[in-house]
């Protein structure tokens, strides 16, 4: 089994889809242990797929929200390619460990994103349904500000929220052991 860490990030121009489609999110998933299922309805070369993203594979997932808003510490140390989510993904993606960001943006800015996924080099899985905080990830996930994430276990149930800098790290070698 993988450990998923799914990046909840609301909106930033760097987090944006990766596929062209939208997804929905399925479960109670705003509190500790409760599980935690996100599935992908995405189009890719005119075929519709539908896809378990949380656990697919058994892996963990941080889920973390942005937007195009201003831009805080936490996100302009993941815009310049470093920090402790680029470290934690290079670090034990080989070891049942992934990262998939949410936007929560509008549509307007569908192709910025796309350009600094690109231009940031974001090479984990990034999803969006261009409704910004009309979102059903806003509701499902209790998402009150921007940035947040969930670390989620094996099974989908969360077991840690808005880790970040050192509490990430340590979150991370407590799990995988330190690389």
């Amino acid at each position: 089994m993988k450990i998923i860490f799914l990046i909840l990030l609301a909106s930033l121009p760097a987090f944006v889809f990766a596929q062209d489609g939208k997804y929905t999110v399925q479960g109670t998933i705003g509190a500790y242990n409760a599980p935690a299922k996100v599935y992908l309805r995405y189009r890719l070369n005119g075929k519709v797929n539908t896809d378990s993203v949380i656990l697919k594979d058994g892996k963990f997932q941080l889920t973390g929200t942005v937007s195009t808003g201003p831009i805080n510490g936490f996100l302009i140390l993941n815009a310049k390619g470093s920090g402790p989510i680029y470290d934690g993904f290079n670090h034990y993606k080989g070891k049942n460990f992934t990262i998939i960001g949410v936007s929560l943006d509008q549509p307007a800015g569908r192709k910025a994103w796309l350009d600094a996924i690109r231009k940031d080099g974001l090479s984990w899985t990034q999803v969006s349904d261009l409704k910004g905080w009309d979102s059903k990830t806003v509701a499902l996930y209790t998402v009150r500000g921007i940035p947040q994430n969930f670390l989620l276990d094996p099974n989908g149930k969360i077991i840690a929220k808005n880790l970040r800098g050192d509490d990430l790290e340590d979150k991370l070698e407590e799990l995988f052991g330190k690389i």
